[in-house]
């Protein structure tokens, strides 16, 4: 492949953050940089958003440390939930927000994907409302809330809801 050279406008400390990362792969500037415009373009190309993709692998690299899966939904269906699996739930869910806080991750665009992919959760300008369904989804319900709350956000519940305040973040994080 023929190499072009091109100007690009670059912050300075995102082209020192890239030097010590490329460095520390073992690699050049220039090699770095094409590999991870090489992935995007691919990733691009297959019709998907590279920053999105990225944004989601990191979550789910940070989540592999707590032993999740990809799990299906049909083997979660029958399975009759207790009040103790859904505290034992959020306490889980708090220590993976609590994790994210400490990498200072928000923890809000994990907490977005899960619920929508669930179909319990509702996005308005201000805050985040999850459904507390009866069916399996509801131990969904009690991981976001359980996240949330271990990275910091106010949240206020309801029997039916539970709704997270995007504005108000705990004053002990």
């Amino acid at each position: 492949m023929v190499r072009a050279r091109k100007t690009l406008g670059i912050d300075r400390e995102i082209v020192e953050k890239i030097k010590i990362i490329s460095k520390n792969r073992g690699m050049s500037v220039a090699e770095y940089i094409r590999r991870l415009l090489n992935s995007a373009i691919l990733l691009e190309e297959s019709g998907l958003f590279a920053p999105k993709i990225l944004d989601d692998a990191r979550y789910e690299y940070i989540l592999s440390s707590f032993r999740f899966i990809l799990f299906p939904q049909d083997l979660l269906i029958n399975k009759d939930f207790s009040k103790e699996d859904y505290v034992r739930v959020r306490e889980y869910g708090e220590k993976i927000g609590r994790t994210f806080h400490e990498m200072l991750i928000d923890a809000q665009p994990f907490i977005e994907k899960l619920g929508e992919s669930a179909g319990i959760l509702i996005k308005r300008s201000s805050d985040l409302v999850v459904m507390k369904t009866n069916d399996f989804r509801r131990i969904i319900a009690e991981m976001i809330a359980g996240v949330a709350r271990g990275n910091g956000y106010k949240i206020s519940e309801t029997e039916q809801i539970i709704t997270i305040d995007l504005n108000k973040k705990s004053s002990s994080y």
